[in-house]
């Protein structure tokens, strides 16, 4: 088995701020350079395209970041993972809207994205729409933590069988009961194409 590979973030952006304080306007902000994450032995590099801050700007920054990270990536040979969001101040719901997440996938894919990390929008045959305006490979984000690890599983599931290539995975996993089994399970799913009952199985 391959060791784990190294995939180095550049930038950040006040958006998760919301939950704590609500901001008055956006801010994102391009902290690191693609050298910098060569320099610390990552194999890739992923950055935040987000959209819908108060401040036109602000976005209007984002995409110059992301084009100038794309210019890099292309010297160095270097994968570009880019995560697309819509943020509305003060409705949260509208982040995973359909439309939504349409276009800023199909913006991220025309900066230049190698793999996108895209919202799952809840329902598989709308969500094969934002699959196929994706010139590029999608990855579900994990998202907050979800009520149990059969309703994560059924996620993940259904978002594979609306063109998913893969999931990235934080809290769901690692603030699991069982982190290590949820991991096998989530393999067998994404790439043995297992039912979500076939492998809860592997936790009794």
């Amino acid at each position: 088995m391959s060791a784990p590979m190294l995939i180095a973030r550049l930038d950040t952006a006040n958006v998760w701020r919301q939950k704590y304080k609500e901001y008055d306007s956006g801010y994102y902000s391009l902290i690191y350079r693609l050298k910098d994450a060569i320099n610390v032995g990552a194999d890739a590099v992923v950055t935040y395209l987000v959209v819908g801050y108060g401040d036109d700007r602000v976005e209007g920054y984002n995409l110059e970041a992301l084009a100038s990270v794309r210019r890099e990536a292309n010297d160095y040979g270097i994968p570009f993972i880019i995560e697309p969001l819509f943020v509305n101040k003060g409705n949260q719901d509208s982040v995973k809207d359909n439309e939504l997440v349409k276009y800023v996938t199909r913006l991220a894919s025309e900066i230049g994205a190698d793999i996108l990390k895209v919202d799952y929008t809840g329902n598989k045959e709308m969500f094969k729409e934002v699959v196929n305006v994706a010139f590029a490979p999608i990855l579900i984000r994990g998202g907050p933590k979800t009520s149990n690890d059969e309703e994560f599983l059924q996620m993940l599931r259904d978002a594979l069988q609306a063109g998913a290539k893969g999931v990235t995975v934080g809290r769901n996993l690692w603030q699991a009961k069982e982190p290590d089994r949820l991991a096998k399970a989530i393999s067998k799913i994404v790439h043995e194409n297992a039912d979500v009952g076939e492998v809860l199985k592997t936790f009794k």
